[in-house]
């Protein structure tokens, strides 16, 4: 009866996953410690004078800032709620499986996968930053010209040197892109990987499961639907975290794109013929600033092996879809 219960678990594709999967993360870590203590502290300090710097930009134009800061704790307490839980609820599952040695890997799989989830709230705040300050760069746009992009635009001096500010701004935010490829591109792609074996190692045990599903169920004395929540919940959760990387991303793109449909739209709407010379300046900063959208790139990448936006998401099924074949093989 021992063999039958430990059968499941001390499977050789279930502990090779494990061990890429606490590899991996080893590895993560310690990249991510020796990256940021002793080869670059000051990227992320950097990231955060550079915000810092932005703010005060826009306090030239607005005389206050106007990113907006709502609801940033109670959103961490839910989020640490929401991940607590999880774990809380994974230690119970593997005190009912004592005995097994799976339990001594998925400690540890539990401290890692808390340490990755700190590192998601990290790069998700620091993307939701990035996405409102481009988010705010192109409503100040707007705004300085009277709001209504379908309308005409009364040109004014004051208007060049607010112009002359944001096109600072949008240089400094590209930066900010340029350092969170640096400083985040291992560590994301790390989550992506650990994502696709999570769902990969709980495909392995589902289709382990499923034939020996009356043997198992009597041998640990659980509910199927039980045993099915434990082993997907993380994975679930690893997904929706994905989701998310590749939502704010993509959205950062977005937003910068959309600072170059602005000034072309401007441009079009004002005339070109009789002109003033301060008319003339501001659309040459105009015309500079689109370049500016236009040219420099603010894509986030996975350490250069892919761009972070919804592709990734796709990426992830079609590995999944992929190698599930090869994974049935295995257990066949």
């Amino acid at each position: 009866m021992q063999q039958s219960k430990t059968g499941i678990f001390t499977n050789t594709t279930a502990s090779v996953m494990h061990f890429m999967t606490i590899t991996i993360f080893t590895i993560s870590t310690i990249y991510a410690v020796v990256e940021n203590v002793f080869l670059s502290p000051s990227k992320l300090h950097a990231i955060f004078q550079k915000f810092i710097k932005i703010d005060e930009y826009f306090a030239q134009i607005h005389n206050s800032t106007i990113v907006e800061h709502k609801y940033y704790i109670l959103k961490l307490i839910l989020q640490h709620v929401i991940i607590f839980s999880i774990i809380i609820f994974n230690i119970i599952w593997f005190e009912l499986l004592e005995g097994n040695r799976i339990i001594k890997i998925s400690y540890l799989q539990i401290y890692a996968q808390y340490h990755t989830f700190v590192t998601f709230l990290l790069i998700t705040n620091c993307f939701a930053e990035l996405r409102n300050r481009f988010r705010s760069t192109n409503s100040t746009l707007t705004g300085i010209f009277g709001g209504d992009l379908n309308g005409s635009f009364n040109m004014s001096m004051k208007i060049s040197k607010n112009i002359e500010i944001l096109t600072m701004i949008y240089g400094i935010l590209t930066e900010i892109t340029d350092l969170f490829n640096d400083l985040f591109g291992w560590q994301i792609l790390a989550i992506f990987i650990y994502t696709l074996i999570g769902l990969l190692t709980s495909l392995n045990f589902i289709a382990l499961f499923v034939p020996r599903c009356e043997e198992i169920v009597s041998d640990y004395d659980i509910n199927t639907g039980f045993f099915i929540v434990v082993v997907l919940d993380f994975t679930i959760f690893a997904i929706i975290n994905n989701y998310i990387l590749a939502k704010l991303a993509d959205s950062i793109y977005e937003e910068a794109k959309q600072t170059s449909l602005i000034c072309y739209k401007i441009l079009q709407e004002t005339p070109s013929k009789h002109i003033l010379s301060d008319e003339q300046e501001i659309r040459g900063h105009l015309s500079f600033l689109a370049q500016e959208a236009t040219l420099r790139s603010t894509k986030i990448s996975a350490a250069g092996f892919f761009e972070v936006d919804y592709t990734m998401v796709f990426l992830l099924f079609t590995s999944v879809t992929t190698y599930i074949v090869v994974l049935i093989q295995f257990n066949m």
